[in-house]
């Protein structure tokens, strides 16, 4: 929970006022406390009804802990380290049953770790923090408290090594580094904040070199961590093998995931600052394999997002094109491409040129990738019933003049989605199709009439990403000429167009690329090809009457970008098959 809604709630039940809740904000901020110990410190509040009001909306019991008789062998359970990071001491011990009590019932980061460490399951009880801290200096055997000193130190030495060996790698290069030595002879419990650290060190690297995701794979000898970088998987750091279930863990955490479920799937989000302006939105998914859980984490970093549709890759002519159909007041505007080809790019940079005051825009994604400011986004869950279908439906009854659909999934979708763009509504999704013109067949076959999809579909695109050759190491490539006219440059350029590669240097990490933008085929659903569309033809005859037309291809777009010095011949080779 965010801390600053346990300030808002006390003001809503007048136990603060918004004055108070003002300058406790500032101390949580210059101070670093939570805002409960912030409130106590300018007495906005006593102990005691912070307490009641806790327990009451968290729906967990009060204790005092004044006269409390503590067991030293339950307070073993939970560290001295790890009761004063968290304001938590450890009660009693029924079955695996551990009741603590803690200061801050809505930390439940704080509850999961304990779980983690303790491999109980954890009860919970709100008390005074004083008395907590109290407690934990008077109850923990002095012993205990030295010897937790001396490992903090210990594990600061440790956790330094291990986390200026892997982020020095890194810095130095995106060349694979094996950790080997990492805590051998520690347990797990000891290693618990060093992989936290790792883990935030992996992800800042993550957005150092532009990484869109991150994969963490265990395997019988090893975890391995690869970025995808400009499309392409980059193997960049090797950790023990004995080392996957704890990052596994420790990740599930840190993303509020269920740490105890290990035979399912689970997909989860959160967010990390970075200094005083950056924040990483971050999603993460989890799946079961052979030797544990393989664990990819997105990384959207907004600041390479620009989602303005001049900068997308459209020439100026397809630019025109694309800008004329989604500008119409009705209609539908499908994307096809495959996974990662930047379509939800182009969809958000599309609705944000048509966010406006007096516009509704609705979406229905799965998931939602980035938050758009001024449109209604909103998240499929099937598991409950709000699937694509029921949120059209309720689309239609909320005024909406644009709707925006993840993924035409099925007919029944597809069916909704074509009545809607009829009935003068603006239609955006994406749809799995090979080119532009497959996009009309893949609608017919999914069972709408043809008569439908020739009236509704105003604007077929098919996208892909191509990476941009590294200025710093740009050098030419020359071809002869039946090769480039076998490659499909036109006939009037061979001789005298240049083609270039990148070499590999220190600023693109020796790969010869640095960045990705996207070439498009796009194809306005003109007179013509609606003919085509309710004689039924095929996708070849659709492309070939669209080609006729001006249409330019994905291969010919992506030898544009050849010519113009964006791209390398190789990366169009490597996203388009032969026309």
């Amino acid at each position: 929970m965010d801390r600053t809604l346990l300030g808002q709630l006390l003001v809503k039940a007048r136990l603060i006022n918004e004055k108070q809740l003002q300058d406790a904000l500032v101390i949580q901020k210059t101070e670093g406390k939570r805002i409960g110990s912030a409130l106590l410190k300018i007495e906005a509040v006593s102990e005691e009804s912070l307490i009641t009001f806790l327990s009451r909306q968290y729906n967990v019991p009060p204790i005092n802990l004044t006269d409390f008789n503590f067991d030293p062998s339950v307070l073993k359970y939970i560290p001295y380290e790890i009761a004063k990071r968290y304001h938590v001491i450890p009660l009693t011990l029924t079955g695996g049953n551990l009741r603590v009590a803690i200061a801050d019932p809505s930390n439940h980061f704080a509850v999961e770790d304990i779980k983690f460490v303790t491999g109980m399951n954890i009860s919970v009880y709100v008390a005074m923090e004083s008395l907590i801290m109290d407690s934990i200096e008077r109850h923990y055997p002095e012993t205990e408290k030295a010897r937790s000193n001396l490992e903090a130190k210990n594990n600061t030495k440790r956790e330094k090594v291990q986390i200026e060996e892997v982020n020095q790698s890194l810095n130095a290069g995106i060349d694979e580094v094996t950790v080997s030595e990492v805590a051998k002879e520690v347990e797990q419990k000891d290693l618990t904040v060093p992989i936290e650290k790792m883990i935030k060190g992996i992800i800042i690297n993550a957005v150092k070199y532009r990484a869109s995701d991150i994969h963490i794979e265990p395997s019988e000898e090893m975890l391995r961590v690869r970025y995808r970088i400009d499309g392409v998987l980059k193997p960049v750091l090797k950790l023990p093998a004995p080392m996957k279930n704890i990052m596994a863990a420790k990740i599930k955490i840190m993303f509020h995931l269920d740490v105890a479920e290990k035979r399912m799937p689970q997909r989860g989000r959160t967010k990390f600052r970075f200094g005083t302006n950056k924040e990483i939105d971050c999603r993460v998914s989890t799946f079961p394999i052979l030797f544990g859980e393989k664990i990819v984490i997105k990384v959207l970093d907004k600041a390479h997002m620009p989602f303005d549709i001049i900068k997308l890759g459209f020439d100026q002519e397809q630019l025109l094109d694309f800008t004329e159909a989604i500008e119409r007041p009705q209609g539908m505007v499908i994307i096809s491409g495959p996974a990662e080809s930047g379509k939800t790019t182009t969809i958000y940079s599309a609705l944000l040129h048509l966010n406006k005051p007096g516009i509704n825009i609705m979406t229905a994604e799965d998931p939602i990738e980035i938050n758009l400011y001024g449109i209604n986004q909103g998240q499929v869950t099937p598991d409950i019933g709000l699937t694509y279908v029921a949120a059209i439906e309720s689309f239609l009854s909320q005024d909406s003049d644009i709707i925006m659909l993840g993924e035409l999934k099925d007919h029944l979708t597809a069916e909704l989605a074509v009545k809607a763009a009829l009935t003068g509504h603006l239609v955006l999704s994406t749809l799995p199709a090979n080119d532009a013109a497959g996009i009309l067949t893949r609608l017919v076959n999914m069972g709408i009439e043809p008569f439908a999809v020739a009236s509704a579909v105003s604007l077929a695109v098919s996208q892909r990403l191509v990476r941009i050759v590294c200025e710093h190491c740009k050098t030419e490539q020359t071809f002869d000429e039946d090769t480039m006219l076998k490659i499909g440059f036109p006939s009037d350029v061979i001789g005298s167009a240049a083609c270039y590669m990148g070499e590999g240097c220190q600023n693109c990490n020796n790969t010869g690329y640095a960045g990705r933008t996207a070439i498009y085929e796009v194809m306005p659903i003109k007179k013509e090809l609606q003919d085509l569309v309710l004689r039924n033809v095929s996708t070849a005859d659709l492309k070939q009457e669209a080609v006729l037309l001006g249409m330019t291809t994905l291969r010919q777009s992506g030898i544009r970008k050849v010519i113009e010095g964006t791209t390398s011949v190789e990366e169009v080779l490597r996203v388009t098959f032969e026309d």
